[in-house]
């Protein structure tokens, strides 16, 4: 069988999943999982990061931030505005697409108050160049884990939405540690210890609660573009009626690495990684097709990324 990316062999593909799953899994487990010698494993971790292949990633869902996506149908494009765009704050992710919109941004913010503030910064920035503008408030992120790379049927593991406690209080100690976690996600309890002078404990107990609650999860971000694969989205409107049964169909679909769900003119972002720009359009026809009786409008975006993922 061959592998998906051209860039990787079989080992470090499965590597992918896994780390996709819990980027936090130690080296031990990892070789026990893919029954490999320890240092194997160790080297083909270390490459994967050092050559940039992928990146550590915090995801983390909670009522305190406000995550959306802000899609832009324009007149006029060109470079400069993209530039001009770059310079906003809050600007975690820039996408230009083909498709019905030129432009996607992922955004977070701390309130409604600095979202609103951005999106007229948006629109003063762009002025008339703007012919549509959607704004999709993410209700929760998640990813079942990069599926496109598992070569290995019994490392699958099954993918269950964290449901994060919505009505969880973030106490002091919860918003330090996010803060950081979501500047480093791969920092050491060595360095946490230093910069927040709490003890091993300390730390462990607040992170552990965060990722019972749901709130938070390490993951890794790859870069597609260095592994010689694709990575669009599909925009999908359905019937919320038939929710449970859309997601079922949409999670146990390998290629999908990332779902979000959101409110707005779309229901649902879907991530979708694929071998080419072919397989991409066969993607999105199957499971238009295999949720036709769910679905009540959708659109694919063609991406180039601008901004790899910040935060």
């Amino acid at each position: 069988m061959e592998t998906f990316s051209p860039k990787l062999d079989k080992i470090s593909e499965n590597i992918i999943y896994l780390l996709s799953i819990n980027s936090k899994i130690t080296i031990s487990k990892l070789s026990k999982k893919l029954s490999l010698n320890r240092k194997i494993i160790e080297n083909r971790v270390k490459k994967l990061y050092q050559n940039g292949f992928v990146k550590p990633l915090l995801i983390y869902n909670h009522n305190s931030l406000i995550k959306a996506t802000i899609l832009l149908k324009l007149s006029k494009f060109d470079e400069e505005i993209i530039k001009a765009i770059i310079k906003l704050k809050d600007i975690v992710k820039l996408k230009e697409t083909l498709g019905y919109y030129d432009l996607s941004l992922l955004i977070i913010t701390e309130n409604e108050k600095e979202l609103y503030n951005l999106l007229n910064k948006i629109n003063n920035l762009l002025h008339s160049n703007i012919q549509n503008m959607d704004t999709i408030i993410h209700k929760s992120e998640e990813t079942p884990g990069y599926k496109s790379f598992c070569n290995n049927f019994t490392i699958l593991q099954k993918f269950i939405y964290s449901n994060f406690d919505k009505k969880y209080y973030l106490e002091k100690e919860d918003k330090i540690i996010l803060n950081i976690l979501k500047i480093k996600p791969d920092i050491s309890y060595k360095e946490l210890i230093k910069k927040t002078k709490w003890n091993y404990l300390k730390i462990k107990k607040t992170i552990n609660n965060l990722l019972k609650k749901g709130i938070i999860k390490f993951s890794i971000d790859p870069d597609y573009q260095k592994l010689g694969v694709e990575f669009h989205n599909i925009l999908v409107k359905i019937n919320l009626a038939n929710a449970n049964s859309f997601e079922k169909n949409i999670i146990k679909h390998n290629r999908v690495h990332w779902i979000k769900k959101g409110m707005g003119r779309w229901d649902y972002i879907l991530s979708i990684c694929s071998r080419d720009i072919s397989e991409f359009i066969e993607i999105s026809r199957e499971i238009r097709s295999q949720n036709k009786e769910y679905i009540l409008d959708s659109t694919s975006l063609i991406s180039n990324i601008h901004i790899t993922r910040k935060l």
